[in-house]
């Protein structure tokens, strides 16, 4: 009523007097409306929609009949995709990530049909332990306990698993590491000692959690949270820190870790899709999702990580080199643990890193689910994977 009321009082006192006529003013430009390219977290399965597009680049059709271009490199992704369905292994993951702005630039995976082996394998869930990539957690909260990776620890055994003789200190301590001989080589009972003995309470948990697990972290493919918790006894923690127990991970989470130490400690959303073809000339922009390490410590962990290809676990994969790796300085952290399903014997293998160690230009990461008989496990396919983007795109 107020309004009307306004609106008659205005009409008569216009009738009152004559209107003075003003010339009219040039009407101003109507401002353009933002436009944004909207994604839902998208399922899985919508992978399998992808297409290549006229320019080369994949297409996938949204839910509303949008036409999104995505960030996937189409002939690594297929060249890539090639690879896994010729190693037949029984479930297999490969994602390669620009770690400057979270764009997915291969996301793959291979599973053999009919074989129970590679059942559990998923992209975006954790549904297989970390194994010992969780040592980079461990890594990365011992350097923000202050700690240096010159930090040495004194053990014995644990090379295949622990038991409780291997937590505390023994006369039979005669092997000695420091924390990069032991990330490199990924030494059980060393990274026990040092969880026990050089980080408070609760401080594993803090880093992991500042690492993304315990929480779903947010990306265009539903990405779930990977878990972690702490052991309660010094067994239990002493076996949480090498990656025994505790802890699980998905291959998106994986190459997430991997490209925030590549990206000296800043995460990026991942994303998948950078513009859609009905708003032409509008396109995503990367998204931080914070500091999650200082970058000091990220820079520390790409060196400490660069000795697991150049003398560690992940030597022999990379030992012969094919052309385009040659001259290339590679992060990495292998890890490995068979699974606890009594009923079917499962050998889980991963493989999480960069490259150039330096200025990385990529972050990958692999898993691989193979039965007695395996085929390939995460390192060699890592190795197979990097050589296929380096051809691709050479390193300066």
């Amino acid at each position: 009523m107020l309004a009307c009321g306004a609106w008659l009082l205005r009409s008569h006192a216009a009738a009152a007097a004559p209107p003075t006529v003003q010339p009219a003013a040039p009407a101003e430009p109507a401002s353009p409306q933002p436009r944004t390219v909207e994604v839902p977290p998208l399922a899985p399965a919508a992978l399998q929609k992808m297409l290549p597009g006229s320019d080369g680049l994949e297409t996938l059709a949204g839910p509303d009949g949008q036409k999104w271009h995505t960030t996937i490199d189409a002939s690594v992704q297929a060249a890539i995709q090639a690879d896994l369905d010729r190693q037949h292994v029984a479930y297999a993951a490969v994602v390669l990530m620009d770690p400057a702005t979270g764009a997915i630039k291969a996301i793959v995976e291979h599973r053999e049909p009919g074989d129970p082996v590679g059942e559990i394998g998923s992209l975006t869930e954790a549904t297989v332990p970390a194994a010992s990539v969780f040592k980079v957690v461990t890594a990365a909260a011992l350097l923000d306990a202050g700690q240096t990776p010159d930090l040495r620890a004194c053990y014995h055994g644990g090379l295949h698993g622990l038991d409780p003789s291997h937590v505390h200190e023994s006369p039979r301590d005669t092997q000695c590491q420091t924390l990069t001989e032991a990330l490199a080589h990924s030494t059980n009972a060393a990274f026990a000692r040092f969880a026990l003995r050089d980080l408070p309470a609760g401080a594993l948990v803090r880093m992991a959690e500042r690492l993304g697990f315990n929480h779903p972290q947010p990306a265009d493919l539903q990405l779930g949270a990977s878990p972690m918790v702490d052991g309660v006894t010094d067994f239990e923690r002493a076996k949480t820190a090498p990656g025994f127990i505790g802890s699980k991970l998905s291959p998106l989470h994986g190459v997430l870790l991997a490209a925030t130490i590549a990206n000296n400690g800043v995460a990026m959303r991942p994303y998948l899709v950078d513009g859609d073809a009905r708003l032409p000339g509008v396109s995503r922009e990367p998204t931080s999702l914070g500091q999650w390490l200082p970058a000091d410590q990220a820079l520390a962990l790409r060196r400490m990580m660069r000795e697991t290809v150049a003398q560690g676990t992940g030597r022999h994969a990379f030992g012969v080199r094919p052309k385009a790796l040659r001259n290339l300085e590679i992060g990495g952290k292998t890890g490995s643990l068979n699974g606890d399903d009594p009923a079917i014997f499962r050998h889980i293998s991963w493989f999480v890193g960069m490259a150039p160690v330096e200025q990385p230009r990529v972050a990958i990461a692999v898993l691989a689910v193979n039965g007695m008989q395996w085929k390939a496990k995460a390192p060699g396919l890592a190795r197979d994977a990097l050589n296929t983007w380096f051809t691709a795109h050479p390193a300066d």
